[in-house]
């Protein structure tokens, strides 16, 4: 809820939220180094410590788990997928973006390629400084990376740099609401949403769509309330994030596809003649992807280790059909306020014709 409240009384001034999230963005930014640099010279000053050697990091293969090799690698994919997820969030945030037909794309790629660059690079000083890999792999806090630090830093290190690394989770979280709050609201505005009405109002003091953030505050924290039950549950809504984000991408690109692009006007960035291949490499990724993720750990699963986002997905996906069939299909895209987007939508790209 502090999350909401920040969006809430920081739009009342335009510059405050966007100087906040810069500061959360190059704050990041420099923990990862910050990060990257203390797991390496702990390990390299500390006599007790020491490096593994490159064929453990890219050349050995470890699969603990009851599956084939192809099934545990499918299946570790989710979490590396989750890191090159979320791009779409300057889209929600398209209509207050300056020379959004330029800017828009430009955001999109700069995130996937720091993505996978500080991904990638992470990745490989974290398995050069790993110790213990038991230890690691089942930690006693049940956090993997918080042993592995615990390894290299020592105790009190790991306070020092998880204490910096909580508070600004706390400002991505910030950022995190802003985009979501625009997702629900637009998605109300186009009628998509039950109770659109009352979630498009935009409060004329603070500057913000209030109602829409207060909405999604309190379901988001009805889901934290079930953290304190069991962390399955938890775990299967992360999870499924990552699904429901994939099968989010897959379905433009499968309407590009078998419809084409004739009636969609190209902008300043285009895939060429590379377009039709890229697509279908796209959209089969995500459906092999999107099946395996859905895997349990094990193929003879307990309650306790069952991959419960399939459950979450289903539920989500039910109450969405209901919805379309019983309102949706009558006013999603046939409310006055999506109609007059795609008006101003038509109208600009005839401007940009001209």
């Amino acid at each position: 809820m502090l999350m909401t409240f920040s969006n809430v009384i920081a739009c009342r001034k335009d510059w405050i939220l966007r100087w906040f999230n810069n500061l959360v963005g190059a704050w990041f930014g420099g923990e990862f180094i910050v990060f990257s640099l203390a797991i390496l010279i702990a390990v390299g000053v500390n006599k007790e410590l020491a490096f593994q050697p490159p064929s453990f990091i890219f050349g050995r293969w470890i699969n603990d788990t009851e599956w084939s090799d192809g099934v545990a690698w499918f299946i570790g994919l989710v979490q590396s997928a989750y890191g090159l997820t979320a791009f779409d969030a300057v889209i929600h945030l398209i209509e207050e973006l300056p020379s959004p037909r330029k800017n828009g794309p430009r955001v999109l790629w700069l995130s996937i390629i720091s993505g996978a660059a500080s991904g990638g690079i992470f990745m490989i000083v974290c398995l050069f400084c790993i110790q213990n890999l038991e230890s690691v792999l089942d930690p006693a806090s049940g956090l993997p990376f918080v042993e592995l630090v615990r390894q290299t830093v020592g105790p009190q290190g790991t306070i020092a740099l998880f204490s910096i690394f909580v508070f600004n989770m706390l400002g991505q979280g910030v950022s995190i609401t802003t985009t979501a709050s625009r997702l629900t609201w637009g998605f109300a505005r186009d009628g998509g949403l039950p109770f659109s009405t009352y979630l498009t109002h935009v409060d004329t003091y603070w500057n913000v769509p209030a109602r829409a953030l207060w909405v999604q505050g309190v379901i988001i924290s009805l889901v934290g309330v079930l953290y304190f039950f069991t962390e399955a549950v938890v775990d299967a809504v992360v999870s499924v994030s990552t699904i429901a984000l994939t099968i989010s991408y897959a379905l433009p690109i499968f309407a590009v596809v078998v419809f084409g692009m004739s009636d969609i006007p190209l902008g300043t960035f285009s895939l060429g003649r590379l377009r039709p291949v890229i697509n279908w490499v796209g959209l089969i990724y995500c459906c092999v992807t999107t099946v395996f993720l859905l895997f349990p750990g094990s193929p003879s699963p307990s309650v306790v280790t069952m991959n419960w986002a399939i459950a979450v997905f289903g539920a989500m996906l039910l109450v969405a059909i209901v919805f379309w069939f019983t309102k949706g299909k009558r006013t999603y895209l046939r409310t006055d306020a999506a109609l007059g987007e795609v008006f101003r939508a038509a109208q600009l790209e005839d401007l940009d014709s001209v």
